[in-house]
C-alpha cells in the first residue's frame, strides 16, 4: 500500500489527475482499472476519479495490481541516501527544498561549463533517489543567491511548486531578510526608494540619474548593532534587483564592507562582502532560518557587532 497526504499544493485536484501525476511509472489504463475496481482508497472510503482533494486527504493505493511503488512513496525504512557533502537541507517536503547555501557556490550555472552548482548537488540528491523519473519540468530554485552570498535558497520539487512560489515572489507575498555590515552609521531604520539601471556589459547595477529610465527599488533595513564605523543591517529587499542591496547602500553612501565592487573599503582581509540571507516567510506562514557561518560570526567577534 502506498500512501500520500495531500498538500495545499494539490488541493482543489481530481482524484484521477493527481493520480497520473503522483504514478508516472503507471499506465493510465491500469490507474483506471484501480479506480474501478476498489484499489484507491481516500480516507478510507472509495475513491471516484471525478472528486476533488483537499489538503489533508489521505490517498492509498493498493499495489495488487503489481504496479511499480511510486518512487517518491517508498514504504517507511526503505533506504534513502544521506545529503551530499555541502548539501545543507533546512527543510525538505513533498514540494519544497529549502537549503542553506555557503558562500562562494553559484546556485546554478553562469555560462557552458559550470560546474558543482547548488542546483547540481540537488539534481544528484534527487536523482540518486528516484525523485525525478518521469518529470518533465526539473527541480530549480525560486530564488537566486549571488555566488558569494550564503543562505537561504528555495528550490521548488515540481511544477506546481514552481508555479507558487513564483507567484508568491512577484506578488510580494513572500519576506525575505538579510544581515550584513555597512560602512558609517546607520538610524535606527528606514527604507531606500530608487530607479536602478543594470549595465550588463560591466556587470554593474547603478542608481539612475534624473530622468533616465530604469526599474523601481525598494528596500527596508533596520539596524541592529553600531560601533567602530560600521553596522549590522538586517535588510528587506522588496523589490528583487539584480545587486539590489549593494547598490543602493551604496548610492546611499553607505557600501558593505569589502564590496570593492561598489566602493567599499577592504579591511578585515575579507575578499568579497558577507551578506547572508538568514530569514524567509512563506505566504502559508512557514519561516525559515539560516545560521549565520563562521566567517560572518568571527568577523562580528572582531569589530564588537553584536546582533
Amino acid at each position: 500500500m502506498a500512501v500520500y497526504t495531500i498538500t495545499r499544493t494539490e488541493s482543489g485536484k481530481k482524484l484521477h489527475r493527481f493520480l497520473r501525476q503522483w504514478l508516472r511509472e503507471v499506465p493510465l489504463s491500469a490507474i483506471h482499472k484501480a479506480l474501478r475496481t476498489g484499489r484507491v482508497l481516500v480516507n478510507d472510503a472509495r475513491g471516484e476519479a471525478g472528486q476533488v482533494l483537499h489538503e489533508g486527504d489521505v490517498v492509498r493505493w493498493d499495489m495488487a495490481g503489481g504496479e511499480p511503488v511510486p518512487h517518491r512513496h517508498r514504504a517507511p525504512g526503505s533506504h534513502a541516501p544521506a545529503p551530499p557533502l555541502g548539501l545543507d537541507i533546512i527543510h525538505e517536503d513533498e514540494d519544497l527544498l529549502v537549503l542553506n547555501k555557503p558562500a562562494g557556490l553559484l546556485t546554478h550555472g553562469d555560462r557552458p561549463g559550470d560546474q558543482d552548482t547548488l542546483i547540481d548537488r540537488v539534481l544528484a540528491y534527487l536523482g540518486e533517489r528516484g525523485d525525478l523519473a518521469g518529470q518533465v519540468v526539473r527541480p530549480a530554485a525560486a530564488n537566486r543567491l549571488d555566488r558569494n552570498t550564503s543562505g537561504l535558497v528555495l528550490v521548488g520539487k515540481n511544477a506546481s511548486a514552481l508555479r507558487e512560489l513564483a507567484r508568491a515572489i512577484r506578488e510580494h507575498r513572500l519576506s525575505k531578510e538579510y544581515l550584513t555590515v555597512v560602512e558609517g552609521r546607520l538610524p535606527g531604520r528606514g527604507e531606500l526608494r530608487d530607479t536602478l539601471v543594470r549595465d550588463n556589459a560591466a556587470r554593474l547595477t547603478r542608481v539612475a540619474t534624473a530622468g533616465e529610465p530604469g526599474r523601481p527599488a525598494l528596500t527596508r533595513y533596520r539596524t541592529l548593532d553600531a560601533r567602530n564605523g560600521l553596522s549590522l543591517v538586517v535588510v528587506e529587499p522588496v523589490t528583487g534587483r539584480t545587486h539590489q542591496i549593494r547598490a543602493q547602500f551604496a548610492a546611499a553612501g553607505h557600501p558593505l564592507l569589502a564590496d570593492r565592487k561598489y566602493g567599499g573599503r577592504a579591511a578585515f582581509g575579507l575578499t568579497f562582502p558577507l551578506l547572508h540571507a538568514a530569514h524567509v516567510r512563506l505566504p502559508d506562514g512557514r519561516e525559515f532560518t539560516a545560521p549565520l557561518p563562521e566567517p560572518f560570526q568571527r568577523l562580528l567577534g572582531q569589530i564588537g557587532l553584536e546582533t
